[in-house]
This record gives structure tokens, sequence and C-alpha cells, in this order.
């Protein structure tokens, strides 16, 4: 799972069965040269969040149809988010 597994248990605390590569997104072309690859995790389980003492990251889980209403309603405003959001629905 490299690099994507790891990030994923240090951040979100969690470990995934699988990790399935679903594109890569550039952030800003034309501005940097910044890519965020996007990874689709299956078979969840509880892992060990390890943060850095700068960081203050909260999970919460969503249904999809939640997480759709939060982006008709601009709450989730980031194209970066909601990019990697959509891409993954298509996946799957």
């Amino acid at each position: 799972m490299g690099c994507a597994g790891r990030e994923l248990e240090e951040e979100a605390g969690y470990r995934a069965h699988s990790l399935k590569k679903v594109t890569k997104l550039y952030s800003s072309p034309g501005f940097t040269d910044e890519v965020a690859y996007v990874f689709a995790a299956n078979g969840l389980e509880r892992g060990r969040q390890e943060l850095e003492p700068m960081e203050n990251i909260k999970v919460k889980v969503f249904p999809v149809r939640e997480v759709l209403r939060l982006i008709d309603d601009k709450k989730i405003d980031s194209s970066l988010h909601v990019a990697a959001f959509l891409s993954t629905l298509r996946v799957y």
C-alpha cells in the first residue's frame, strides 16, 4: 500500500485492506506543478492516528448522499476535494 496506506493510518487512524488508485489531480495548473493522487480505500479498520504536534485532524464518516448534499450546499467547496470525491464515485 506504500505511502498512501501509511498516510491514511497516520492522518486518519485507519488501515485499508486494499487501496485503489483513482486518479491524479493538478491542484493549480499554470500556477504550480503540484499533483494530488487520489486513492479509494476499502476494508477499513481502526488503526492508530499519529499526528504531528501542530496537526488537528478529526475524522467524521458521512454517507455518500450527505457528502453530495454538503457539496450542493457549498459546505464542501474545495475544488480539489470535490473533484477527488466525484472521481472516486465514478470508479464505484
